[in-house]
């Protein structure tokens, strides 16, 4: 749900407090997404990875190789 990173401004500051814990204890928390294709990005999941960018939380993406979807380097 990307729109709770754009509108839930208290869960926000929570995950932003469990990571500069983590970065305290010398430890990488970070937020994993799951798209298999750049077109499943859309501008709300963009602007809330933009809003974890700008408080220096580390976003990561977990995909599925598929054929014929994501298996080869041309776009």
């Amino acid at each position: 749900m990307p729109q709770k990173l754009l509108t839930d401004d208290a869960w926000l500051d929570a995950l932003t407090a469990v990571v500069e814990q983590g970065r305290r204890q010398h430890k990488d928390v970070v937020l994993h997404t799951h798209f298999n294709h750049p077109n499943e990005i859309s501008w709300i999941t963009h602007a809330a990875m933009n809003r974890l960018f700008e408080r220096g939380i580390m976003v990561r993406n977990q995909s599925v190789l598929q054929r014929g979807v994501n298996d080869s380097a041309r776009p």
